[in-house]
């Protein structure tokens, strides 16, 4: 029992072994931080950067199973890669299948010039069809694979091409 009539402070509780909060290494550490936190705020742009506003090009969006343009929106097959046209030239794409041996072209435009696969390993064969939206905009749709793949292809791009909006 602690005697009042003394003038003596009570004894204050120790913080556990190993649990001081305010230590000097943690003021340095949290300072560190906070002057780290307050310097790169700097960095980051006020106002969007120009550049942002002046891409060239209608935009399109690609997602895990569609591509989209102003012009169609389609879904495209899963694994495939997506290779967008110039950004100057009327909206088009290509896929290429995970093999590379097989690709198919999506248009605006007229396919006058067939691409070639990179990987070749029988005769190739190619095919197509003009599809329209439902805005009726003509779409140019075609496809080259080897011979051999000629049959899973094609039921592929009919697949594609029914999604064409």
């Amino acid at each position: 029992m602690w005697n009042t009539s003394q003038n003596k402070t009570p004894p204050q509780p120790s913080p556990p072994a190993g649990r001081e909060l305010f230590t000097y290494p943690t003021i340095m550490i949290a300072s560190c931080l906070l002057l780290l936190i307050s310097a790169c705020s700097e960095l980051a742009p006020v106002s969007e950067p120009a550049q942002l506003n002046a891409t060239s090009g209608a935009p399109i969006t690609i997602t895990n199973e569609f591509y989209e343009t102003e012009a169609f929106r389609l879904q495209y097959p899963d694994g495939w890669r997506v290779i967008t046209g110039a950004s100057e030239s009327p909206p088009s794409v290509i896929f290429a299948s995970p093999n590379e041996q097989t690709l198919m072209i999506i248009s605006t435009e007229p396919i006058d010039d067939m691409p070639q696969p990179i990987i070749v390993e029988d005769e190739l064969v190619t095919d197509g069809e003009v599809v329209f939206t439902q805005n009726d905009q003509a779409i140019y749709t075609a496809f080259i694979t080897p011979e051999s793949a000629y049959s899973d292809t094609e039921t592929l791009f009919r697949r594609v091409i029914s999604t064409i909006e």
